[in-house]
């Protein structure tokens, strides 16, 4: 859409329609790369436009499904390194919107399980 409209100045988000997150490039590559958005209206003043989008759906989904979306939006490789910068940066994101989220704690851990759940769970009990 950028290019109908020219480069994006500010991104936000609000889960009630009041409270707006400032959002950075790696926040709305996150967001666009899984949640399925609809236009609900566009302003425009001189020559900046407002388009505000909406999703009409409450959403639950695995990290994993949301790492995948990730990787596959900015044309990375499912492999540890790219999985693990993707992971944080969903991690960060889900933190900074103040969403819930939990993980399954797995019984045994690969070297990445290990290496996720220590960025994640660092100074908590779940950290391995």
């Amino acid at each position: 859409m950028s290019g109908d409209y020219g480069v994006i100045i500010a991104d936000s988000l609000s889960v009630n329609g009041r409270d707006f997150v400032p959002l950075s490039v790696v926040d709305s590559s996150v967001l666009d790369s899984y949640f399925a958005m609809n236009v609900e209206q566009i302003e425009t003043s001189g020559d900046r436009t407002k388009i505000i989008e909406k999703s009409s759906s409450t959403h639950c989904v695995k990290v994993l499904a949301i790492v995948m979306a990730h990787l596959a939006v900015i044309g990375e490789a499912l492999d540890d390194k790219d999985s693990r910068y993707s992971f944080f940066f969903i991690h960060e994101f889900l933190k900074k919107m103040g969403f819930s989220y939990s993980y399954s704690v797995p019984n045994k851990h690969t070297k990445m399980s290990m290496e996720l759940y220590n960025i994640a769970f660092k100074g908590t009990s779940l950290a391995v």
